[in-house]
């Protein structure tokens, strides 16, 4: 009798155990969640379409004649987070509380793609004893009229969007873990 009750203290101790083993903390499983998400590199949180009307004009007192050329353009842009810039240690766990602060990188441009087949030539005026662009001209107005989006990027808004779509993520996400009190910073 006595050695099937040292069985079952001992069946029990092991029960508990393996119990004990199997409970996971809720910062382990935050960082588990933030691991695997860090390894896909970078989070996409906004798409634009911009397009964009790109003219030039080569008018000179010197030169007889004028020259004018217009484009149409559309460029594809996407803004989020670059998660390889995150540093887990900016991120507090307080598990009695069920809160988290996560310092996130701030949302930049990830990607920007003007396609050639989107791009029209619109309108061409050469006169006088001008000569037509060259492609080396056609291609520096087309330069250009990239800079001028990436260059206007701040005001597009797309930043914005991106920072204020990657807190509804990490917000839903936390929730999802279990969390009452989330606070998303970027830096």
């Amino acid at each position: 009798m006595l050695n099937s009750l040292k069985h079952i203290a001992l069946a029990c101790c092991f029960a508990l155990l393996v119990a004990g083993c199997d409970q996971v903390s809720l910062a382990d499983t935050t960082r588990e969640k933030i691991s695997s998400l860090c390894s896909v590199g970078q989070l996409s949180t906004a798409e634009y379409t911009v397009e964009k009307v790109i003219k030039a004009s080569d008018c000179a007192w010197w030169k007889v004649g004028d020259r004018k050329i217009l484009f149409s353009c559309r460029a594809y842009l996407e803004g989020g987070i670059d998660l390889a810039k995150y540093d887990p240690a900016k991120t507090v766990v307080d598990e009695g509380n069920k809160a988290i602060t996560i310092v996130l990188p701030k949302p930049e441009l990830l990607s920007f793609n003007m396609p050639a087949d989107e791009i029209q030539l619109k309108y061409t005026k050469v006169n006088g004893f001008r000569m037509n662009f060259s492609a080396t001209e056609r291609t520096d107005v087309l330069r250009q009229g990239e800079a001028d989006i990436r260059a206007d990027i701040p005001n597009i808004g797309i930043l914005d969007d991106a920072e204020t779509n990657a807190t509804t993520y990490f917000t839903a996400l936390f929730k999802q873990l279990g969390f009452k009190e989330i606070n998303i910073k970027y830096e």
